[in-house]
């Protein structure tokens, strides 16, 4: 009754507080194959073969329907609407909406699931946070106290369930004048218009920014004999570190426009 949303979790190797040595081999494994091979049938595990870390997979992933296959960043990611997961799966999803209005820690993320509801053990915790995060990986940035990282490889997930509050991430909720912003900048880069987009499409959109910046000679880097418009927009090119703020605050600002008024009056886009 009181832990009524904790689901099912067959798996005597994950499912406790604290795990062994050798599932903390199993987990490096798990999420190597999970960020290398996860567009392979059972994520490239030998059929014949049943190491600890095929297991896991076996247990969290598919036997609750949930496959990281997808042949394009908007297909969407579903859960057998049979499994003891449902509810997990809810509130995973519920935190990815909650990150659209400001960036959440994923600490937050694991201080749900630890309570009633849920009350996971953290085993559980460490696997699933980083699993639920990669394989909705197109859907927010990720950052660290470095700044954004544009791709979660196996180390990035490790280092997710092992320090989450070093970790939060940033939905993106880009609709109306923002779709606009966005794809004006990908016309001016010769690029396709998108109705809708992912991590790929701005990593792909800001990335030609960054090139142009660090081509240029020193000095064009440092002179200040440019208009002060060109020298905001130079500043948040060399200083970005969130291509969501770059383009749709830093870029703007630069040019004396907030995203108040483009919202209000669209022809001051062009």
């Amino acid at each position: 009754t009181i832990y009524d949303a904790t689901p099912d979790f067959k798996n005597e190797l994950v499912n406790k507080h604290k795990i062994s040595a050798s599932i903390h081999s199993a987990k490096r494994n798990y999420f190597k194959a999970l960020a290398n091979n996860w567009d392979k049938e059972n994520l490239g595990f030998d059929e014949a073969k049943f190491p600890p870390e095929k297991t896991i997979y076996l247990s969290l992933l598919k036997e609750n329907g949930i496959s990281p296959i997808r042949e394009n960043a908007f297909d969407v990611i579903t859960i057998d609407k049979h499994s003891s997961f449902n509810k997990l799966w809810k509130a995973s999803e519920k935190f990815l909406e909650n990150a659209k209005s400001e960036q959440r820690t994923i600490y937050e993320f694991v201080e749900t699931l630890s309570k009633r509801p849920f009350k996971l053990k953290q085993g559980l915790i460490d696997f699933w946070v980083p699993t639920f995060l990669f394989i909705r990986r197109e859907d927010f940035a990720l950052f660290n106290e470095n700044g954004y990282i544009p791709t979660l490889s196996d180390e990035n997930l490790e280092l997710i369930a092992k320090y989450p509050q070093h970790y939060s991430i940033k939905t993106f909720d880009i609709e109306g004048v923002k779709l606009d912003i966005f794809n004006s900048y990908r016309a001016f880069l010769n690029q396709s218009k998108e109705t809708k987009f992912d991590n790929n499409s701005f990593i792909e959109t800001i990335k030609p920014f960054i090139v142009f910046y660090k081509q240029l000679p020193e000095y064009s880097k440092q002179t200040k004999r440019l208009s002060a418009a060109a020298i905001k927009i130079r500043q948040a090119i060399a200083t970005s570190k969130d291509p969501e703020e770059t383009f749709f605050e830093s870029f703007p600002n630069a040019l004396g426009i907030s995203l108040n008024t483009l919202q209000q009056d669209k022809n001051k886009l062009q």
